[in-house]
Order: C-alpha cells, then sequence, then structure tokens
C-alpha cells in the first residue's frame, strides 16, 4: 500500500522569506543612508570639519602706553621661546631596551640649552613644565624618575580674591607645595620633558612643546645654528610686555599674566578663545584690556590624520594692532621718573667709565 506523504516541500517559502530578509536589509540600509547623508549632514558636516580644520589665531601688536609728553611707559620687546617638536624626536626602538633613544635626544637638547649649568634656565624649565603638567603629575613623574624633590612646609599656595573680576588680594593657605627655587637635576628635567612630549603626542604630535622662555636675540641665534643636532627643536618669537620704569608706576599701569581660571568663562564669551592668553590683571592693563590687545588674526588650517598642517584653508584675516594710550602723569611723579631714568643711564654708562 501507498504511504501518505506528511511532509510539507518548505522550499519555496525558505526561498520567499531569503529574498524578503535581503529586501528589509537593503531597505533599512538605504533609509540609514539617507538618514546620515540628508537629513543628519549638517551635523555630521560640522564634526567632520571640528577634526580636520583648526582655527588658529595670530596675536595682534599690543598698544603701547605713552605719557603726556610722549615718552614710552609700556612697550614691546622681542623675546624667544625654546620648544621640542614631538614628532620630530626618535622613537624608542624596541630592540635596544637598555637605551630610551628619546630621553638621550631630549638630554642633549638639554645640555645645549645649559639646563646642566645654568640655575637660571634650569628653575625656569621646572617652573614652565610645572605650570604645564600640573602639581600631581609634575610629582609624580620626577618621584618616578628616583630623582628627590623638596616640598616647602609654608603657605606657598594661595587662594585669589577678586572684585568685579580683578584682582586684588591673595590670602596664603598652606599646602605642601615643591620647592621650585631648587634646581632639578638633569634626569628630573629630561623625565618632565618626556611626559609634557607624552601629552601633546596624544593630541597633534606636530605642534611644539614650549620648555624655555626668555631667550635673548643672541642666544636664539646661538641654539638655531644647533639646528642641525637637533631637528626638533624649533625657535619662536614671542612678544613680553616691557615696563620702563619696573615698580614705580605699577600701581597705576598694573601687570599681565594668563587668564585666571576663576574668570576663564567670561573672558570666553568675550571672544578669548585661548585659555593662555596674557591678559591685564590689574591698573591700566586690566582696565583698557580691550582697547590695547586688538583684534587677534585668524587663519583655518586643515590637517591630516596625523595631525599635520596640510593647507589654508579659507581667507586669512590679518591681526589688527591695539590701540595706544596716552597718560597723564603729575610733576611730582614725572620728576621721580626723571631721576629713575638718569641713575638707570648712569648704571648702563658705568662699565664704560
Amino acid at each position: 500500500m501507498f504511504e501518505e506523504r506528511t511532509s510539507r516541500d518548505t522550499s519555496n517559502f525558505a526561498m520567499i522569506a531569503f529574498r524578503l530578509g535581503i529586501l528589509i536589509t537593503f531597505v533599512v540600509m538605504i533609509a540609514r543612508m539617507f538618514q546620515l547623508q540628508v537629513m543628519e549632514n549638517q551635523q555630521f558636516e560640522t564634526l567632520a570639519n571640528r577634526n580636520r580644520l583648526l582655527r588658529i589665531e595670530t596675536p595682534a601688536p599690543r598698544g603701547v602706553i605713552y605719557d603726556s609728553s610722549g615718552t614710552i611707559l609700556v612697550r614691546n620687546r622681542p623675546s624667544f621661546e625654546v620648544a621640542l617638536v614631538p614628532e620630530d624626536l626618535p622613537f624608542d626602538e624596541l630592540d635596544t631596551e637598555e637605551i630610551d633613544e628619546e630621553a638621550v635626544e631630549v638630554e642633549k637638547v638639554l645640555r645645549i640649552l645649559r639646563a646642566d649649568v645654568d640655575r637660571d634656565v634650569a628653575l625656569r624649565m621646572a617652573e614652565i613644565l610645572f605650570i604645564k603638567l600640573g602639581y600631581e603629575d609634575f610629582v609624580r613623574t620626577v618621584q618616578k624618575a628616583n630623582v628627590p624633590i623638596t616640598f616647602l612646609d609654608e603657605p606657598a599656595f594661595v587662594t585669589p580674591v577678586t572684585e568685579e573680576g580683578r584682582l586684588t588680594v591673595a590670602e596664603p593657605r598652606k599646602v605642601f607645595f615643591p620647592d621650585l627655587e631648587q634646581p632639578l637635576p638633569l634626569e628630573g628635567l629630561v623625565a618632565l620633558v618626556q611626559r609634557a612630549v607624552a601629552i601633546q603626542s596624544q593630541g597633534s604630535a606636530s605642534d611644539p612643546v614650549p620648555i624655555l622662555d626668555g631667550i635673548d636675540r643672541i642666544r636664539a641665534f646661538e641654539i638655531s645654528e644647533e639646528s642641525f643636532r637637533i631637528p626638533a627643536v624649533r625657535i619662536n618669537q614671542v612678544p613680553v610686555r616691557e615696563y620702563i620704569y619696573g615698580d614705580l608706576l605699577s600701581h597705576v599701569l598694573g601687570f599681565m599674566g594668563p587668564i585666571p581660571a576663576f574668570v576663564a568663562e567670561d573672558y570666553q564669551k568675550a571672544g578669548y578663545n585661548n585659555p593662555n592668553e596674557k591678559v591685564g590683571l590689574n591698573g591700566l592693563e586690566f582696565t583698557y584690556q580691550d582697547e590695547l590687545r586688538g583684534k587677534p588674526g585668524v587663519r583655518n588650517s586643515e590637517r591630516d590624520i596625523l595631525g599635520v598642517d596640510v593647507r589654508t584653508v579659507g581667507p586669512e584675516v590679518g591681526p589688527v594692532p591695539g590701540f595706544n594710550l596716552y597718560l597723564n602723569i603729575d610733576r611730582r611723579l614725572q620728576a621721580i621718573m626723571q631721576d629713575a631714568l638718569q641713575e638707570k643711564m648712569t648704571e648702563l654708562e658705568a662699565p664704560w667709565g
């Protein structure tokens, strides 16, 4: 007898389900592509431009301050800083575990800068790296390099007291602060520079890391002549504020420094995009900050995936110098200034007999 077939032929059903699955997948992919490229195009284009384009500001020459007779009270003078480009430093070869090529190169740079024999250079370098790395990272890096570090047991940190954004009083509170008046050995400075370079390499390895400033023109030329031995070194010119009469007019002219953290948001809203920009903190430098500052220049630089500048995109806007300021000074203060100027001229002429 013939047996009744109870199984069903599911080949047609499986083929239909397979084709339907492919169709649904293509519909979902096309819908997603439409969402990304059409509906959310503006959002992703903005994010891509943030990764690709970098807004670079060129500081404008700060205005000069004169007295009523045209005598310069405050002016700008050129100064130079030494920086290291992380991508130009040698890599640490895995085959030579006992030798750190990057540390050897950094040590060579520091010896050329005389950080091993010049106390002032070592102190200033440690101060710059302390500001860049911060308290905890600075101390941890030095101790990890087995370099002894001394701490102050006196009030060495200040809590700023402000009045309408102006620094007025600083009340000390006691903390254990590294004694930056004691120069670090060369091993400690090398470790700190390597740490600063490593942090910068996480962003753009082509951006230089400043390690020393206040270099005069002659010393800058001497270091530039050694560029064939230290290809990672860059000499950058930076303007510094010079007060002709020193402390005599400090209560009137004020002083400058980096933007304080407690007013950083206010300055950012006012168009200050660089948190390290130096601004007036008191006196006329503070009161006429916007007028003296001028308007910085702007250019948009296109960078590749490695952070290397490829080209400038769009028009470049040049900086607009700040306005000069003329100050009325009474006769008594003017006489004191003349005496101070005469004393300075006498000191300069003394070595020449």
